[in-house]
């Protein structure tokens, strides 16, 4: 994330960042090349994508990669070094001018106007390369991903295991990517989480109980019970 970006959350407040903007549609293909990435889950294309998408910015969906940004006088512990880390993979990966195909779920675009998409090169999902490589952690809102959960899961896990980028027992990252961002904002998660094995969920203050690679988030208790999910108590 960049750090005017951050500046218009701060600005607006982090709620707005928990808020996907309501552009719903169907899955949708587009091809385009990269110009830059700026960290390791958002890049920006050399064109803007055809309407009404018509942004050049897109967010690779369903994960999140360490941040890149930090505030004054607020520790950022070993956030920022992994953020870095995790966007220069994602370059290697994606340099300047690599031709990429953009693959948009349900909710298509975010509160700025990202577009949201599984981002492939050729036959390569970066979004699962990402996590593969222990430079990004699973993060899927519904109801976008929902069937890639088990793919994506097991990207996560094979980097845990391995002891990949930040799971490296060595170094490893000392806070979730969304963690960072509720406290340098001084929030707290308002998400409701689920375990996508056993169909439960739990309250925003409890999201610790269901394990990293069975989350997914819901919005309400009322979404998450409207896609069959049952809250634990």
């Amino acid at each position: 994330m960049s750090h005017t970006l951050f500046l218009r959350i701060a600005a607006s407040g982090f709620a707005a960042l928990l808020l996907l903007a309501p552009s719903l549609g169907h899955s949708a293909s587009f091809t385009g090349r990269v110009a830059s990435v700026s960290d390791g889950d958002t890049i920006t294309l050399e064109r803007s994508l055809p309407a009404p998408l018509s942004t050049r910015e897109v967010r690779l969906l369903s994960i999140d990669a360490p941040e890149t940004f930090f505030v004054d006088g607020v520790p950022a512990g070993d956030q920022v070094v992994h953020g870095r880390v995790s966007r220069d993979a994602l370059r290697s990966l994606l340099p300047r001018g690599t031709q990429v195909t953009i693959v948009t779920d349900r909710i298509q675009t975010d509160a700025f106007g990202r577009v949201l998409a599984h981002v492939y090169r050729g036959s390569l999902n970066l979004n699962a390369e990402m996590l593969r490589r222990g430079h990004a952690v699973t993060y899927v809102r519904w109801p976008n991903s929902y069937g890639r959960f088990t793919a994506h899961r097991a990207a996560l896990q094979e980097a845990r295991l391995g002891g990949r980028g930040m799971w490296n027992p060595s170094n490893p990252i000392d806070e979730l990517p969304f963690e960072y961002r509720l406290r340098v904002n001084e929030r707290t998660n308002t998400r409701y989480f689920g375990d996508f094995s056993t169909k439960t969920f739990v309250r925003p203050a409890d999201y610790r109980r269901i394990p990293i690679e069975q989350r997914l988030s819901f919005a309400s208790a009322a979404e998450a019970s409207a896609a069959g999910y049952r809250l634990q108590f």
